[in-house]
């Protein structure tokens, strides 16, 4: 039971300083902001809209990330990619409700 824990413990100290770094690299940090923000929008969105500008909030994010890497000295490519990874995360409620009514298969 003791090694048990101890593999949890190692396990979790090794997520915490992966997430803590990527947080402290400024590349990741605005881009999981503004990815993040975007899904209760989307959530919000779908359901008053039908579903109809669920893609502006990512776009709206990639913007304003991309302005500001533009001024920042950071690389404007990997905040991009991050950013696009980031607010893709929140397209997927909209995937598993279709997958819900009945729409793969």
């Amino acid at each position: 039971m003791n090694g048990v824990n101890t593999v949890w413990i190692v396990c979790w100290n090794l997520v915490y300083s992966r997430a803590v770094g990527i947080w402290k690299d400024r590349t990741w940090r605005y881009p999981i902001i503004a990815g993040t923000t975007t899904i209760p929008v989307i959530i919000i969105l779908r359901d008053i809209t039908d579903g109809l500008y669920v893609t502006m909030p990512p776009l709206v994010a990639g913007f304003l990330v991309g302005a500001w890497a533009a001024n920042a000295s950071v690389s404007n490519t990997r905040t991009g990619w991050c950013t696009g990874l980031a607010s893709g995360l929140s397209l997927i409620y909209g995937g598993v409700e279709f997958h819900n009514l009945g729409g793969w298969f």
